[in-house]
């Protein structure tokens, strides 16, 4: 489960982003998510690599919940209450305004949006819960596709399923249609080559872990968490 930033939309391709980004995902409480709405049935992560795999690192565990550090975030990124109606302005007086994208038949997303709302609001960021149109499921599923491809969202919640040897190029490669946060980065692009490619087991350690805390320090997705099996 994770969060596709639109690095297309205004607010995520701005000077400060990346600190939004990050303040976003120190905002989101996803113990109390996993424990409210799926049961207890899910761990917690900050990349897309299985918590149980060998090529796990744990030394990228680091978006914690905290508040203090987001609104320290927000603060770096030029972002202050400035009339004191407790949501946060840039430096031309613009409303910290975000909408987030969810499939209305998706229960369980709709509850984490709602908690999501609930979290981003502390900090100062206003959270508008959109659903794609449609009177009935293939409509409803076939607009939030378009929505997605034609870079109509600014945040939206999703899931993606691996493979038991997952390959990250398809949600994180530059040009990739299935990039839906359409996020460029030569250096990213340099990692997700060597993941592929690489196959002796030392070195796919290591590039792995390279991969893992160059994710964590530029945040392409939001990373909320894998469900556990008990659940599906």
């Amino acid at each position: 489960e994770l969060l596709s930033f639109n690095n297309q939309s205004v607010i995520f391709s701005s000077e400060g982003s990346e600190s939004l980004r990050k303040a976003i995902i120190y905002s989101i409480d996803r113990q109390s998510i996993i424990d409210k709405v799926y049961l207890q049935h899910g761990t917690q992560v900050d990349t897309p690599v299985h918590p149980s795999s060998y090529l796990a690192s744990s030394e990228t565990d680091m978006y914690g919940y905290n508040i203090e550090r987001a609104e320290s975030l927000l603060a770096s990124a030029g972002y202050s209450d400035l009339d004191l109606d407790g949501v946060l302005e840039d430096s031309q007086g613009n409303k910290l305004r975000v909408e987030l994208l969810v499939n209305p038949q998706a229960e369980l997303k709709l509850k984490t949006a709602e908690m999501i709302k609930i979290n981003l609001k502390e900090v100062g960021i206003q959270v508008e819960i959109v659903h794609p149109s449609g009177e009935n499921a293939d409509e409803i599923t076939e607009n939030m596709r378009k929505m997605l491809l034609d870079d109509e969202y600014n945040m939206a919640l999703l899931q993606w399923e691996q493979s038991t040897i997952p390959l990250f190029d398809e949600f994180l490669g530059t040009g990739r249609p299935e990039n839906l946060a359409h996020y460029s980065d030569e250096n990213m692009d340099l990692l997700l080559s060597g993941m592929r490619n690489t196959w002796d087991e030392n070195s796919k350690v290591s590039i792995y872990k390279d991969f893992q805390e160059y994710y964590v320090e530029k945040v392409p997705y939001g990373s909320l968490l894998f469900r556990n099996k008990a659940l599906l």
